[in-house]
């Protein structure tokens, strides 16, 4: 299949989900853009998001915090060195899980936030994203670091938490050097709406397998077939993505942030 036709039948991926929100979250003449990403230990799609967001917002200065939870904070610098740029600031806080889950998320985030504050920086964490995070931890534990997400969203005065995660439990083990990579928990989109979070978008394909069979085959002609009814399929009804994209907005701006 041509190049063309892959990006034709493919589900739009998460970094051009991310994009979008990003973009359409903030006007054009906006100055400062704050994203603070509680992730796993996987920046990959940062790059290239970034890279789009200041062609997309020109006259835009980008702050990005990444908080590694999952001990692969090597991977993040390796990736994130293409990043340099005079209008991206980048921040790393590097702590295990259980850091994660006792706090919200580090005391060294919230004493600098409230030093900011006290010396009127108004700045905030505008979008706060946790990706492919909450499967690797285990179901009590997941629900402990949605409350610290929640926390935390309440400290910033966020206006966007956004999580992606698999949409059903998908068997992997964890890799020789990192045990965090496995997968623990499942969580189904009935979860994250009872934390008042919203499916937006399905990612990474269909959960159906006999279509994910067909997006597989030798045949062009029902390669694009399997892909485009995938695509329709997922667009129309998200949970039965391999995975979802959820938010959860009306976190309260704090007093002394500007809420422009």
């Amino acid at each position: 299949m041509s190049r063309h036709a892959s990006k034709l039948f493919a589900v739009p991926s998460l970094q051009d989900r991310l994009l979008s929100i990003l973009v359409s979250g903030t006007s054009s003449s906006t100055t400062e853009i704050e994203i603070t990403d509680l992730g796993c230990g996987n920046a990959g799609y940062w790059p290239t998001v970034l890279t789009k967001l200041l062609s997309a917002r020109p006259s835009a200065q980008i702050s990005l915090t990444l908080v590694d939870v999952n001990l692969n904070f090597a991977l993040e610098n390796k990736l994130l060195a293409s990043m340099s740029s005079p209008r991206v600031a980048l921040n790393f806080v590097e702590q295990g899980v259980s850091e994660f889950l006792e706090r919200s998320p580090s005391a060294n985030t919230i004493e600098e936030r409230q030093s900011r504050l006290s010396a009127n920086y108004e700045t905030r964490a505008r979008f706060v994203v946790s990706f492919y995070l909450l499967e690797h931890l285990r179901k009590s534990d997941g629900w402990l670091a949605l409350y610290s997400l929640d926390r935390f969203c309440h400290l910033e005065g966020a206006d966007m938490s956004l999580i992606a995660v698999p949409t059903r439990f998908v068997y992997r083990a964890g890799a020789p050097d990192n045990s965090h990579n496995a997968h623990l928990s499942e969580w189904r989109p009935e979860d994250l709406r009872s934390a008042n979070y919203r499916l937006l978008y399905g990612l990474d394909g269909s959960r159906l397998f006999k279509l994910r069979r067909l997006t597989e085959s030798n045949s062009f002609v029902l390669r694009a077939f399997a892909g485009s009814v995938t695509k329709a399929l997922v667009f129309l009804a998200p949970s039965l993505g391999l995975g979802g994209l959820y938010a959860k907005t009306g976190f309260p701006v704090p007093p002394g942030f500007n809420k422009a």
